[in-house]
C-alpha cells in the first residue's frame, strides 16, 4: 500500500511539474504572438510605404517619357528631371517617419502645456 502511495505522490508531483511547464509554453506562445502581431504590423505600413514609392516613381517615370516623346526634350534633361524626382520621393518616404514622430511629439507637449495652463 505504501509503494502505492508513492507511486500516486510522484505522479502528482510529475503532473504539478508539467502543469508548470505548459504555463510557461502558454507565456512564450503568448509573447511569441504578440511579437508576430507587432511583425505584421511592420509589414503592412512597409507595404503602403512601397507603394507610395513606386506611385511617385511611376509618375516621375512618366512625365519624364512625356517630355521625352512630346515635348521634344533633351535626353539629358529627361534624365535629370527623373533623377531628381527619383531622389525627392525616396527622401519623402524615408523621412516621413521622422515627421510624423516629430508632429506627434509637438502636439503630445503643446497639450500638455495647455492642459498644465488651462488645466
Amino acid at each position: 500500500m505504501d509503494e502505492l502511495r508513492g507511486d500516486v505522490d510522484a505522479l502528482d508531483e510529475d503532473l504539478r511539474a508539467l502543469e508548470a511547464t505548459l504555463g510557461r509554453a502558454g507565456d512564450v506562445t503568448g509573447e511569441f504572438l504578440g511579437e508576430m502581431e507587432g511583425f505584421r504590423r511592420t509589414l503592412l505600413f512597409t507595404g503602403r510605404e512601397v507603394e507610395g514609392l513606386s506611385r511617385s516613381i511611376g509618375f516621375g517615370l512618366r512625365r519624364a517619357v512625356d517630355g521625352l516623346v512630346f515635348d521634344g526634350a533633351r535626353l539629358s534633361d529627361v534624365l535629370r528631371g527623373l533623377g531628381a524626382s527619383v531622389s525627392r520621393a525616396a527622401f519623402n518616404t524615408a523621412f516621413r517617419p521622422v515627421q510624423d514622430a516629430f508632429g506627434s511629439a509637438v502636439t503630445g507637449g503643446a497639450n500638455a502645456l495647455f492642459s498644465g495652463i488651462f488645466g
